[in-house]
């Protein structure tokens, strides 16, 4: 995200206000320009706050690890992804996804990483579906047709979870 300084200026404004958003957008100005300790800061500011996007980012930020930062650390990752997930992020789920696929934080479950990626594979509005639906063609080579109904059927009850910010 490319911001002139009278913009960043009125980002810090609004930041140091409190306006999460703001918070996350100077993150990812500060991410663009490879300040990764103001980016850090400010991700973790507002996802602390709770704020679905910058808890997203640090789960980014956990999974691959920011240059005498932050040391990769899976589960932490998993942490800020489960909370970003719990607002309906849908980066977050497809991350958490991958997590589960691969095993990274938690125990590799290829059902419950089918069924997270069906649910964004299956949102028309989610800018992430054409990933999601070619990463479901990968998985289900990995998968018999018990298990594929089985991840589908997950996908329903995560929903459902996810709704009730209980995943």
């Amino acid at each position: 995200m490319a911001a002139t300084p009278e913009q960043v200026n009125e980002l810090l404004r609004l930041a140091y206000q409190g306006n999460l958003r703001a918070q996350f957008n100077l993150g990812e100005v500060y991410h663009d320009l490879n300040d990764f300790p103001k980016a850090v800061y400010w991700h973790r500011k507002a996802a602390e706050s709770g704020y679905a996007d910058s808890q997203c980012a640090m789960g980014l930020c956990y999974y691959h690890g920011v240059s005498g930062l932050i040391i990769p650390d899976y589960c932490e990752a998993v942490r800020w992804y489960r909370l970003a997930t719990n607002q309906n992020q849908r980066l977050a789920i497809l991350n958490l996804a991958t997590c589960f696929l691969k095993g990274a934080g938690v125990p590799t479950d290829y059902i419950e990483g089918y069924g997270l990626c069906y649910l964004v594979a299956n949102d028309f509005s989610s800018e992430y579906q054409p990933l999601c639906q070619k990463m479901l063609k990968q998985i289900e080579t990995y998968l018999n047709p018990s298990q594929v109904y089985a991840g589908k059927a997950r996908s329903v009850e995560i929903e459902r979870m996810i709704r009730a910010r209980v995943y």
